[in-house]
């Protein structure tokens, strides 16, 4: 039975890209992204407007990659 995207962790998804054969560069951007993602949402870390923009780019352009990529 497949696990809904919402119950996967940070580790679930680095498996699977890493099974995936994604590089690790590429791996640790996702990393950074999610952890950044999990900090704000679920431990009340900010980020300020530059921060929030340079996020909004580096996941754009990750985006895009894995789009291809995948």
């Amino acid at each position: 039975m497949a696990r809904s995207s919402a119950a996967l962790s940070v580790d679930d998804i680095l498996s699977h890209l890493k099974a995936a054969q994604l590089d690790e560069t590429h791996r640790v951007q996702v990393r950074g992204i999610l952890n950044i993602s999990d900090l704000v949402c679920f431990a009340g870390t900010s980020r300020d407007a530059g921060q929030m923009r340079e996020d909004l780019h580096q996941t754009r352009d990750l985006i895009a990659y894995l789009e291809k990529y995948l």
